[in-house]
């Protein structure tokens, strides 16, 4: 936990037995303090806006893989620390996904003015993945500094 700086405001609520003995446990299983996990999780509330302009199917993935995660560690090791964890992880979003496939051709369909990103070859399946692992490695780099920044 980063040290507390002028900026750091004190503060005390009231919260019912439920909600602290939720908080609790997981404080404890994220070795954290119950402080800490109330900033953490509050933080984390606000941290979300980027999620706040998705549509309404990827709000419920994004909703659904946090919650398919929790009830995973509620049993076993998080997904991204076990090998078995993660294979049943993987398995399950793949399997709900599923159900929103949409029907017919598969073929990539860009919208105008996407052939500048991928210049003379086009979107391909392949170059599309990549354009998204890249964003989403970019993403996870970004968030990464941004906790450095908040440690140091």
């Amino acid at each position: 936990m980063a040290a507390p700086t002028r900026a750091d405001r004190q503060t005390t609520i009231r919260l019912s037995s439920i909600a602290y003995d939720l908080l609790a446990y997981a404080a404890e299983r994220n070795g954290r303090s119950v402080g800490e996990e109330m900033r953490r999780r509050l933080d984390a509330s606000f941290s979300s806006s980027r999620s706040a302009d998705v549509d309404t199917k990827t709000r419920e993935l994004l909703d659904v893989i946090a919650e398919m995660a929790r009830d995973l560690e509620d049993s076993f090791p998080p997904w991204h620390a076990d090998a078995g964890s993660y294979q049943a992880f993987v398995r399950a979003l793949v399997r709900w996904l599923r159900q929103y496939e949409p029907p017919g051709d598969a073929s990539l369909k860009p919208k105008p003015g996407t052939e500048l990103l991928f210049h003379r070859r086009g979107p391909t399946l392949e170059n599309v993945v990549m354009m998204l692992i890249g964003a989403a490695n970019s993403y996870v780099a970004g968030a990464d500094e941004a906790e450095h920044r908040e440690d140091c």
